[in-house]
């Protein structure tokens, strides 16, 4: 899937329904139909960005069978040697019911497409998660596991 602002500068194939999400070629397209037709009518149907600082999030809760859109608000933060980056406030989405204290969060950063044979591209991914060590009440997730067949295994080929 290429990022909405690449696609001014490159000529992309936009999803007929939502007109939200932007494909290289056919195969990526396809590719990816299992996995978008999950979200596709919520891109519809989102609001327009409540500000500046807030990103659009694909978010995996434990309790519903479904990944779910949500606009996510952002804080900048230092980057140490210079720079600034968005920090997504995240409290809210990345906790579990019955825990009350810090839960750890983890985050993976995917930049580029091994896949499509695109090692490194402009923009990245961040993949924050919940760390499940000591968590009490912490259950299968059902937005990852719950769909048919199972979204992990489809995309990602693994179990998570």
């Amino acid at each position: 899937m290429a990022s909405l602002e690449r696609r001014r500068q490159i000529r992309f194939r936009l999803c007929t329904e939502c007109q939200s999400t932007a494909y290289c070629s056919v195969e990526c397209q396809q590719t990816d139909w299992r996995p978008h037709r999950l979200l596709c009518k919520q891109f519809r149907r989102m609001g327009p960005r409540p500000s500046p600082s807030h990103h659009l999030v694909v978010y995996f809760p434990m309790e519903v069978d479904r990944p779910t859109l949500a606009w996510v608000g952002t804080t900048l933060a230092e980057r140490g040697g210079g720079g600034s980056y968005y920090l997504p406030v995240l409290d809210h989405l990345l906790t579990v019911p019955g825990n009350n204290c810090n839960i750890g969060r983890s985050v993976q950063v995917v930049q580029g497409n091994l896949l499509r044979g695109r090692p490194t591209n402009p923009y990245i991914l961040h993949v924050y998660y919940l760390d499940d060590l000591g968590i009490r009440n912490l259950v299968t997730n059902k937005a990852l596991h719950g769909t048919v067949p199972p979204l992990v295994g489809d995309t990602w080929g693994e179990t998570i």
